[in-house]
């Protein structure tokens, strides 16, 4: 599979993550891009975020499942990572089923 940023089937919502191929049920096609903290060092994000006012992509710290702050806002990468669009996947409207989906 091949994963792309291009303009979203979602209307008004911007850029969008495009797959071209197939994959399976719970694999994962893109990463969020930015830091990981562990739950022990949330007095640093907390101290960065009043630092690092919000980029112009929008990318913001989110939340993980296990609790681990991923902070995007950090200068971006000179080697970025192909993968590193998890940030650009829309959210789709309420009665369209999602055919990505964020964990």
């Amino acid at each position: 599979f091949c994963i792309s940023a291009a303009d979203s089937t979602v209307p008004g919502a911007g850029t969008g993550v495009h797959l071209q191929g197939r994959v399976g049920p719970g694999t994962v096609v893109a990463f969020y891009p930015g830091l990981a903290y562990n739950r022990e060092d949330i007095g640093t994000l907390a101290q960065k975020a009043e630092a690092l006012p919000a980029t112009a992509n929008k990318l913001a710290p989110v939340r993980r499942f296990d609790g681990v702050f991923i902070d995007g806002r950090g200068p971006v990468s000179p080697r970025p990572n192909l993968y590193a669009l998890g940030h650009l996947v829309n959210h789709p409207p309420k009665d369209v089923m999602p055919n990505v989906m964020g964990c």
